[in-house]
């Protein structure tokens, strides 16, 4: 494929750059048509991820590039949610995007009628008291991210759900929603991923 490049002074970059100090390579392209219908289960695993009302657009990144790491394909956000092709998500993602499907800011009607063709949803919730080791992650199954500062939006209570904490020692209160997320993919993903890179 030709790609075009273009040699720019310095001071045209810092205007096209979304950052104060540009790496020194800029690429404009396209975003690409998301796909039209949410993703059907592929098999008994954790197939995909929801990112419910997450804002953060380093944390977001963090999680594709963690999701793609766990060999996790799907990652779909609710309304409301960060843009999952926004630039510092982009930036934070580290290439995750050419390697994830990714749905951005799909309706919630959507996402609820598409959650009843799976196993089974699993909520992370560190009020549970289910741990994320009780958790069968043999069938096929999508995890739900909420925002950390709001928990879980008031829509899930309408949704059968699964949920499950990570056990947190010395009165810690919560996790970041990143850190959280890696957490929960390779537990979630360790009988699949068996120390073979696949």
């Amino acid at each position: 494929m030709d790609v075009p490049l273009f040699e720019v002074a310095e001071r045209h970059l810092a205007l096209v750059a979304d950052t104060e100090t540009p790496a020194g390579i800029v690429v404009v392209a396209s975003t690409p048509a998301p796909p039209a219908l949410l993703p059907r289960p592929e098999g008994p695993a954790l197939g995909a991820v929801v990112l419910d009302q997450v804002r953060d657009p380093g944390n977001i990144g963090g999680i594709l590039r963690t999701a793609a790491a766990a060999g996790i394909r799907h990652v779909i956000s609710t309304e409301g949610s960060a843009d999952l092709w926004a630039p510092k998500v982009v930036r934070a993602g580290a290439g995750a995007h050419f390697r994830l499907f990714v749905y951005a800011g799909r309706r919630i009607e959507e996402v609820v009628e598409w959650l009843a063709e799976w196993d089974q949803c699993v909520l992370a919730d560190g009020r549970s008291r289910t741990t994320i080791y009780q958790v069968d992650w043999s069938v096929a199954t999508v995890l739900v991210l909420s925002n950390e500062a709001r928990g879980a939006s008031s829509w899930l209570d309408d949704v059968p759900t699964v949920r499950a904490a990570i056990p947190m020692y010395a009165e810690t209160e919560s996790m970041n929603v990143g850190a959280a997320a890696a957490v929960l993919f390779y537990e979630a993903r360790r009988p699949f991923l068996g120390g073979t890179g696949a």
